[in-house]
């Protein structure tokens, strides 16, 4: 941690001076222009090429910077995954190592043989469901009737009893 603080405010550093050198440049830039338009009125009455300058130069230390702390960022969660890979790979040698060798007997409850099944495999009649043991229902048994024959209705001599 205490390494890329001093990598982070080094390039921060770094950005600074750049940007102050570009200011320095882009004031003499701006003074020399004044001197040798004494005699005229500045075409930059206000300043505003030396306030873009600054800004450009800004934005390029913002740019600069924000690459670094990116890379920096990058660079330690690099490191953070190989610390977590060799984590890892030291629990996983002291698993093997203290695993017994497979000739020894292990640890573990033996198996007990199961008792027999006290009930026979049940017997299932015809016309019994085989899973839960009902009598089948009618529809399984026979194939369904036809309807009765119904005499019209005004016909004599044909009712539900068949008598005349």
């Amino acid at each position: 941690a205490a390494v890329t603080a001093a990598v982070a405010s080094s390039a921060r550093a770094a950005a600074a001076a750049a940007v102050k050198a570009e200011e320095e440049k882009t004031k003499h830039r701006h003074d020399e222009f004044h001197h040798s338009h004494d005699r005229y009125p500045p075409h930059d009455k206000y300043g505003l090429q030396a306030k873009i300058a600054l800004l450009e130069a800004r934005l390029r230390e913002q740019e600069v910077t924000h690459k670094l702390e990116r890379e920096l960022m990058e660079k330690e969660h690099r490191e953070h995954l190989r610390a977590l890979e060799r984590k890892i790979e030291a629990l996983e040698r002291k698993f093997l190592e203290s695993k017994p060798p497979p000739s020894e007997p292990s640890p573990r409850k033996t198996e007990q043989p199961q008792p027999a099944n006290p009930y026979p495999p049940p017997h299932f009649p015809p016309g019994f469901y085989p899973t839960f043991g009902y009598p089948a229902p009618h529809f399984m048994l026979a194939p369904p009737m036809p309807p009765p024959p119904m005499a019209s209705p005004g016909t004599p001599g044909a009712d539900i009893f068949g008598s005349q």
